[in-house]
């Protein structure tokens, strides 16, 4: 698999986990505590944030100790 597919893969399950009822519901309520468009905006980008950050820890953990994760 080439690694453009991957990241195409990697970009579809994304967008998948994050359109998930749930998680709109929850992003949806953090949010509109806030009246402000750039705060909601803020909260938003760090949400992202640690999603990404949580990732890289998982996947580094991996290369690290030369894990393959098996279904």
């Amino acid at each position: 698999m080439s690694l453009s597919a991957l990241m195409a893969f990697g970009l579809f399950l994304g967008m998948e986990h994050a359109l998930d009822a749930d998680h709109v519901v929850a992003v949806s309520t953090i949010i509109s505590e806030s009246r402000s468009l750039i705060r909601s905006l803020l909260i938003g980008i760090v949400w992202g944030i640690g999603h990404t950050a949580t990732l890289l820890v998982v996947g580094l953990f991996f290369l690290f100790f030369g894990i393959t994760p098996s279904p």
